[in-house]
């Protein structure tokens, strides 16, 4: 199981990699957006309230706002 900080690092390097995507609507919060779409497991990670939460292919995503939800799913 990957910390918190962890969690955090592998979005930052899946988003450097071209890896994230939009999720939920734009003025939502990561929490939001992660409810919108379906999300379950969803939990805050850090005092930005970004959260880590499972998709509908049970991958686990990281939602950090970045100008709006963005998604990376991290191993």
């Amino acid at each position: 199981m990957l910390t918190n900080q962890e969690l955090k690092a592998a979005w930052d390097e899946g988003n450097s990699d071209g890896m994230g995507y939009a999720v939920g609507q734009a003025e939502h919060t990561p929490a939001e957006a992660a409810e919108f779409d379906g999300m379950t497991g969803i939990e805050v990670i850090d005092p930005e309230h970004n959260v880590t939460a499972i998709d509908s292919l049970d991958q686990r995503v990281v939602i950090c706002d970045a100008h709006g939800p963005w998604a990376v799913t991290v191993a």
